[in-house]
């Protein structure tokens, strides 16, 4: 365990730290010596079922890609506070940036489907277009394993 003298506390980034010991993450900031998520006590006491959830992922640019990831990493936090332990399949984006160009596409989409089957639920998310191809899929799998679905809905333009 890496511990701070007193002096090495003091000489901490103003940028990172703020004058009460608050961590700077590029949002709200957070103090370092509390949990983040004030609920997270009564989360650890809820029954929590692994839900996959279902959002589109690729898109026309890059851009919206990333939203799409940002989209499904929200619904991911929304679960998180009512008690379920979301698998976000658009968190392979990383695998795909770093050892994309040595794994083909099949590969994530055999990937994102077993864990889909290790799931108990899925959470489809819905913004008023149709859903993709392969989130239709998806859902059929769902059917298929008679796995709870959760609807989520949600405003592109209030996020």
């Amino acid at each position: 365990m890496l511990t701070l003298e007193k002096e090495e506390k003091q000489q901490r980034d103003p940028r990172m730290y703020g004058e009460q010991g608050f961590m700077y993450l590029g949002g709200p900031s957070i103090p370092i010596n509390e949990s983040p998520i004030p609920y997270i006590n009564s989360w650890k006491e809820k029954t929590k079922k692994k839900v996959y959830i279902i959002y589109r992922y690729n898109d026309v640019n890059a851009g919206k890609v990333l939203a799409n990831i940002g989209v499904a990493y929200r619904v991911a936090f929304d679960l998180i506070k009512e008690g379920y332990i979301p698998y976000i399949p658009h968190s392979d984006c990383l695998l795909a940036i770093m050892f994309g160009h040595r794994l083909d596409l099949q590969f994530y989409y055999d990937y994102s489907i077993e864990w889909q089957k290790a799931c108990e639920s899925v959470c489809v998310v819905y913004d008023g277009q149709e859903l993709s191809e392969g989130c239709k899929k998806e859902v059929e799998l769902a059917e298929q394993l008679n796995q709870e679905i959760i609807t989520k809905y949600v405003n592109l333009e209030k996020m």
